[in-house]
């Protein structure tokens, strides 16, 4: 059976942050936001799902997923 391994994306004006489940969360500037996709995909996740703040539409949270090493 496959193990993943999860990692939550926020983005809010002027910045952004990433955690990766079980890990710090890092936080970079909005102006690194395609970079920081970029890099997801290299790095092997798979965007799953994302949601919108139903009452502030500059914020919007990405979750992504990838398979554990065994």
């Amino acid at each position: 059976m496959t193990r993943w391994q999860y990692c939550e994306v926020w983005w809010h004006q002027p910045e952004c942050a990433m955690c990766v489940i079980g890990r710090e969360i890092e936080n970079f500037p909005t102006e690194d936001w395609p970079d920081v996709f970029a890099q997801l995909g290299v790095d092997g996740w798979e965007l799953v799902s994302t949601m919108n703040n139903p009452t502030n539409e500059a914020e919007c949270w990405f979750y992504f997923k990838r398979p554990l090493d065994s």
